[in-house]
Parts: structure tokens; C-alpha cells; sequence
């Protein structure tokens, strides 16, 4: 709920004082949570690392990519390639994620020469035929959105704050509304409930395993569930490491297109 729909418009000189220490209270809250969303985004990895991940359903062969991420002038920048099952091998992405400026996302199809940016309806698409939409994959721009404490919640043992992050401009949103389980001490993301602009679960994308690994905290194991279908994808990361030299240039779009002999 926004500072705006909390606030009530009173005439009466004793109403209106009487709103505002309460109106105070539900900014500098909305405000904590939104600084809350803000650290958890900046406790991202900044060094370079690369990793492969599994996308699996049930005992259906695994969808598996390579992962090489890297913060370059400020962006989080990530390219992945598909290298099975056949299908899908070959296909590319790449994810540039601004904090001042929305998420861009790129990828190459297996029969296509050049690559293309995500726009629009696509990123609503499911990612290799997942319940992980393409537009999931990034964080969103924290500015397009207002934020708000609705509880709290135990995952994995860590006692979790439950933010509420609703759009400022409905339709440019993917969902309705998102509540987002943060711990506020070590920073990371849990859990995310997705709730389509009916006000409806939609999908729900939760951390079943956290690792150490080299000083980092990476969610090496999470599962996607479409609450309308009740069909269900894990993701697993694995062979992960950090501080490795990456080459700038593969961040770049015309990267996707290059020939492999």
C-alpha cells in the first residue's frame, strides 16, 4: 500500500495533526524497507565468477548453461549458453542490469544470425520452457517501485522481513505485486511470492539451499512453482568460482553472434 492511499485527507486542523506523526511513521517505513530491497541488491557479487547451472523438471534431462557474470562501469552483466540438452544448445543470453536505468536483456536463438533484445510480451516468456519467465532471471529497477513491510518469516532458519513491492505503474509491471522474504543480516534473497494484477498467487520462487563458497553466499539450489498449473522447476548451481578474469568483451550483444568452429 502507497504513502498516498495511507494518508487521509482531513479538514479539520486537530484530524490533520492527529495524521501526521502516523503518516511519519509510514514513511520512515517504507522507507526501511526499501533501503532493506537496496543492501540486499548491492550484497550481490561484485567480483567476477562463472558457474553452471541445471534447469531440471522431475527426471526430464536437465537444461544446462554455462554462467560467466561480471560488474563492468556499474552494471551486473551475465552470459550464459545453453550447452544441452541438443534442442537448445547454442542458444545465448545476456543480462545488463543498471541501477539507474531498467534491465536489458539479449539472447540468440539456435537458427538465428543476429542476436535480440528482449523486449515487451517476450519477457514474459518462460525461460527454455520453464516456469522461470525471462524477465525473472534479472532484478528490476528499484526506483519503478514502492516498497513496504508486511511481516516476517522462517526459511532455511534465518528469520526473514517480508517486503511487499508493488508497481508504480501497473502496466509496466510483470506482476501485480511481489513479497520478497530478505534476511536482514546476511542480506540475501529467500523467497518471492508473485501475485498476478488480480491480486492472485501467480508463481512462487523459493531458496532451498545456501552455500559458502569463497567468502559468498550463492543460492545454489531453487525451485520455481506456477501456482496455477502446479508445474515445478529446480534450479542447481554448481562449480562455481570467484575472482576469475573474464574478458570484457563478452558482455557485449555482437558476442552472442559470433561463429563457433
Amino acid at each position: 500500500m502507497s504513502i498516498a492511499t495511507r494518508t487521509l485527507r482531513c479538514t479539520a486542523l486537530f484530524a490533520a495533526l492527529g495524521a501526521l506523526p502516523m503518516s511519519s511513521a509510514a514513511r520512515a517505513e517504507d522507507q526501511a524497507a526499501r533501503t532493506l530491497v537496496e543492501h540486499a541488491l548491492a550484497a550481490l557479487p561484485k567480483v567476477p565468477f562463472v558457474a553452471t547451472l541445471d534447469l531440471s523438471r522431475n527426471n526430464a534431462e536437465p537444461r544446462r548453461l554455462s554462467m560467466r557474470s561480471k560488474t563492468l562501469r556499474g552494471a551486473r552483466a551475465s552470459y550464459l549458453e545453453v550447452e544441452a540438452p541438443q534442442e537448445f544448445k547454442g542458444m545465448r543470453f545476456l543480462f545488463i542490469e543498471r541501477p539507474d536505468a531498467p534491465p536489458q536483456q539479449f539472447m540468440k536463438a539456435v537458427f538465428t544470425r543476429k542476436p535480440l533484445e528482449i523486449l515487451g510480451e517476450i519477457r514474459q516468456r518462460p525461460f527454455l520452457g520453464s516456469t522461470f519467465y525471462i524477465a525473472d532471471l534479472v532484478e528490476p529497477r528499484v526506483d519503478d517501485y514502492t516498497y513496504e513491510f508486511v511481516g516476517s518469516e522462517e526459511i532455511l532458519g534465518r528469520q526473514c522481513s517480508l517486503v511487499e513491492s508493488v508497481p508504480k505503474k501497473m502496466r509496466d509491471g510483470l506482476y501485480g505485486k511481489t513479497v520478497i522474504a530478505i534476511d536482514p543480516k546476511e542480506l540475501v534473497v529467500l523467497k518471492r511470492q508473485f501475485f498476478d494484477k488480480n491480486g492472485k498467487p501467480a508463481k512462487l520462487w523459493i531458496v532451498e539451499k545456501v552455500e559458502h563458497v569463497d567468502g559468498f553466499s550463492p543460492l545454489t539450489v531453487q525451485r520455481m512453482t506456477d501456482l496455477r498449473t502446479n508445474e515445478e522447476w529446480v534450479l542447481h548451481i554448481h562449480d562455481i568460482h570467484y575472482n576469475v578474469d573474464i574478458p570484457d568483451s563478452i558482455f557485449d550483444p555482437a558476442y552472442l553472434a559470433r561463429s563457433v568452429d
